[in-house]
């Protein structure tokens, strides 16, 4: 046990943002690199001692005396497993109590029972530590945008790009994976040098339509669902505990109201580049999102069929990221093609250069 962070094949730097920052369930961000070539990276690292005793629940109130150790180990299992384009990318992690991997499985502990981590013999004296694809946070991203000296065409485009990749990060976990990722807001959308918007903070990762005891989603969901989220991304269903809706509908259901907040705060910010104003062609999706019928909600990858995504920015990006799929002859073609797309302002620098 103890601090084993050397073990990593990774250096940490310096921190860039506090476990204070809001929406960070204690962890900080620090800047990084890779031993072995100094590729940029980002790690998140969170101190088990400060977590136990940190209450999760920012807000006060019922529950306020939960703590931020469980959603965080919850995340920290959950986040090396899911792997996906636009999903952040998780190089490494590691417990430095447990640097063999060999921590007690939490499956099926009560979250409200405050004894149940100590009994479990779960160690709590050390870090943990999340490597990942080097990235900011969503706000910090916007606000550059907004204050960066971007046109505004070229804002509009990468916000429509970023929402783009949060749709199909989501299908992937509502198709593939089957699962719900339960706290769709700002707080878990991270950006790279890219410009790809990658979803995150897995603290809330759910089944839908389950029994592991009492009805609706896992008892860590039920638990800490309405301290992790914030209430405007909360679907009516959770905010009147109403877990046998989630279970008896589909997967996608409260993620789909989540999606359709984001995509208010997004185009909220000034960064948007569309004056605060949902793009027209969005405003009846967001709508349908947002219903408080959660059977009539949309599922996410049908949205991508709005007219919003048929744009040059989005084909040329989309085709980047497919690029070692697509044939030699379409390869040469787009890439005769790139300067007339730099020089248009149709991709960004950064996007090719990545």
């Amino acid at each position: 046990m103890g601090n084993s962070s050397s073990s990593l094949p990774y250096s940490i730097g310096d921190e860039v943002h506090p476990p204070s920052r809001p929406g960070s369930h204690g962890w900080a961000m620090h800047s990084g690199s890779r031993k072995s070539d100094s590729m940029p990276v980002t790690v998140f690292k969170a101190s088990k001692p400060t977590l136990a005793k940190t209450p999760v629940n920012q807000r006060g109130g019922i529950g306020s005396s939960a703590t931020q150790i469980l959603p965080a180990l919850h995340h920290f299992k959950k986040c090396k497993t899911l792997v996906h384009p636009n999903v952040l990318r998780t190089y490494a992690t590691l417990d430095t109590d447990y640097p063999g991997g060999d921590a007690p499985d939490l499956t099926g502990l009560d979250p409200s029972d405050p004894g149940a981590l100590a009994r479990s013999g779960t160690a709590v004296t050390g870090e943990l530590i999340v490597v990942t694809e080097k990235c900011v946070p969503l706000a910090e991203y916007l606000d550059n945008l907004a204050g960066g000296g971007t046109a505004e065409g070229q804002r509009e485009a990468a916000v429509a790009w970023g929402l783009h990749n949060l749709i199909n990060a989501l299908g992937f976990l509502h198709g593939a994976a089957k699962l719900a990722h339960g706290s769709v807001c700002p707080h878990s959308v991270y950006v790279t040098p890219a410009g790809d918007f990658k979803l995150f903070d897995f603290a809330l990762l759910t089944p839908v339509g389950i029994d592991d005891g009492a009805v609706g989603p896992t008892r860590h969901f039920r638990y800490f669902e309405g301290k992790v989220c914030p209430d405007e991304f909360r679907a009516p269903e959770r905010a009147e505990g109403r877990y046998d809706a989630i279970a008896a509908g589909s997967v996608h259901a409260m993620d789909s109201y989540g999606l359709g907040g984001l995509i208010e705060s997004l185009y909220g910010h000034a960064g948007s580049g569309t004056g605060g104003m949902i793009p027209q062609q969005l405003r009846k999706a967001v709508a349908r999102l947002r219903t408080a019928n959660a059977r009539m909600r949309p599922r996410v990858l049908p949205l991508l069929r709005c007219p919003v995504f048929d744009a040059p920015h989005i084909s040329a990006r989309d085709f980047l990221d497919n690029i070692a799929a697509k044939p030699a002859e379409e390869k040469v073609q787009f890439l005769q093609g790139l300067p007339d797309l730099l020089s248009r302002g149709v991709l960004g620098r950064d996007a090719a250069g990545h």
